[in-house]
């Protein structure tokens, strides 16, 4: 981005963005509204009638957590395992909200300049093939490819090519959210 000449405050709000996808923890599947993380007695929570996994305050919160939610509702209960990682499903979501097009030109316009996921960095040590770290993100990305495939399907994963950079991509740039609860990636 581009330099500024404003001075800022501790405290002030540079940008606010909503993430390009998230996911929550599997562990608080139906413990938290999925839209808005409130803990309600989880009989104030309403279940996704279409899954039957995520839950919501109500309809306000479930419409406006669509956007997400569409990505991962009829392929969740394939995740059932309490062992299945949240990078995997957001990944995952990732490649199904994507469908196949050019990911590297989706972007999004953050302080008058356009972003895209093709300006994310992968880390110094994944790139380095004879590194520790290389060998480690290898398996790792063999780990997360099979499951992939049992939660997108073979058909959705992308080529070795594109699935490796992008994983380096997401794995580089994704962050946890609210006390650990999700895990999203911004574009902006």
């Amino acid at each position: 981005m581009a330099a500024s000449d404003q001075f800022y405050q501790p405290g002030d709000v540079l940008y606010e963005g909503k993430p390009f996808m998230r996911v929550i923890k599997k562990d608080m599947w139906g413990k938290i509204c999925s839209c808005c993380f409130s803990r309600h007695y989880e009989s104030r929570l309403k279940f996704c009638k279409a899954c039957g996994i995520m839950k919501y305050c109500g309809k306000d919160c479930q419409k406006t957590d669509w956007q997400y939610h569409k990505f991962e509702c009829g392929v969740l209960r394939r995740c059932c395992d309490n062992s299945w990682p949240n990078f995997s499903q957001l990944l995952g979501n990732i490649i199904l909200k994507i469908n196949k097009r050019n990911w590297k030109t989706i972007s999004e316009k953050v302080l008058n300049e356009n972003v895209s996921f093709d300006d994310f960095q992968i880390s110094k040590q994944v790139r380095e093939e004879n590194s520790p770290e290389h060998f480690s993100y290898s398996v790792f990305a063999s780990n997360v490819k099979t499951l992939l495939i049992a939660y997108i399907g073979e058909e959705n994963v992308p080529d070795e090519i594109q699935f490796s950079d992008l994983l380096g991509k997401v794995l580089s740039n994704h962050v946890l959210c609210r006390q650990d609860i999700s895990a999203s990636i911004y574009i902006g």
